[in-house]
């Protein structure tokens, strides 16, 4: 198989995966025609194998494709390949899958956007022997093992992220609730972002940080789990995610191609939503709209709050896809205007 063919660059993907969800395949640059005859032939050649149990669906590489990866670039997928981790090895328990897909689909993420990803073309800053040679190039993301290289790896170990993302003016914590409540200890995700800003901005790691931002991303199958989530108040154990402080904003992007594009704005400075630049107002019984494109869901519920607290109105911007079903509590003394379609 030759390199920089679509087959070849569709292996390089499920390895940095480990398992390629199949209810995720659109979020492959890839057209779904054309992905289905790909799939089907690299499955028939021996390069890909199929594992359908307990109702998860995936692919993975077989020890073919794993060694012409190796041999053509370990640099870049030694990491993945080799050892006794999740994505070089199948696992039985549900858990530990439901785990890697998680970790999967924020990776698609990723890809789909053109954030950078591969090892070997980024600076390997959790790595126990860098030196600071490498300027990092943004957007670049790091999944939570890359972060476990280093000796902060032990005191994060609770944490549910799937990574970090840094752009040029901020690192975004990011997790994947999937289609539930994402289980949430705030003093796990507390201490990580503690070691980060340490190592990150005060360490001097690496000195293009220092001014950055930390901020929360959460990916969902759909909008409807940012609606749950904002709802949510922790569960009787106070074990589930619950809003807080721990953040300064937490934004919510779904698993799609809409998602796609919102993560790509949040990327980009200039046509990033200036979220930072509202303040509350009221005029006539009615708050001062709030632009919630970038769909921060501490801010958003804090909209809501002043909204009931003060007996008033209010209106949120938004994109299409972003508006509450209609019988939502969140439609309650909130219009929901989009304007942002054709962006």
């Amino acid at each position: 198989m030759q390199k920089h063919t679509q087959s070849y660059r569709l292996l390089e993907w499920i390895a940095v995966c480990g398992e390629l969800p199949f209810p995720n395949l659109d979020l492959l640059p890839v057209k779904p025609d054309y992905l289905s005859k790909l799939l089907t032939v690299l499955k028939r050649e021996g390069w890909i194998r199929c594992i359908y149990k307990d109702k998860l669906r995936s692919y993975r590489l077989t020890k073919k494709a794993k060694m012409l990866l190796l041999k053509n670039d370990s640099k870049r997928f030694a990491f993945y390949l080799t050892g006794n981790v999740d994505t070089n090895l199948c696992r039985r328990e549900i858990s530990r899958r439901l785990r890697l897909h998680h970790t999967a689909q924020a990776k698609l993420m990723q890809l789909r956007a053109g954030i950078c990803l591969f090892r070997d073309q980024k600076a390997g800053i959790f790595e126990q022997t860098y030196q600071g040679r490498n300027n990092l190039s943004f957007p670049v993301y790091y999944d939570s093992r890359e972060i476990r290289e280093m000796e902060i790896g032990h005191m994060i170990g609770n944490s549910r992220a799937t990574g970090i993302l840094i752009t040029s003016d901020a690192v975004y914590v990011v997790y994947n609730t999937g289609s539930g409540i994402l289980k949430w200890m705030p003093a796990a995700e507390k201490r990580l972002k503690a070691q980060l800003e340490y190592l990150l901005q005060y360490s001097g790691r690496t000195h293009e940080l220092k001014n950055h931002e930390f901020r929360g991303l959460m990916f969902g199958d759909t909008m409807k789990e940012a609606y749950r989530l904002m709802e949510s108040q922790g569960g009787r154990k106070d074990n589930w995610f619950c809003p807080d402080n721990i953040f300064t904003a937490f934004h919510f992007i779904p698993l799609n191609s809409c998602g796609v594009k919102m993560l790509k704005r949040l990327c980009d400075q200039v046509k990033r939503p200036f979220h930072d630049t509202w303040k509350p107002g009221f005029y006539h019984n009615s708050l001062q709209p709030l632009d919630a494109r970038d769909f921060d869901m501490v801010k958003i519920r804090q909209y809501r709050e002043w909204i009931e607290d003060y007996d008033a109105s209010g209106k949120i911007l938004c994109y299409d896809f972003q508006k509450p079903e209609p019988g939502s509590n969140w439609n309650s003394g909130l219009k929901w205007v989009s304007e942002y379609e054709k962006e």
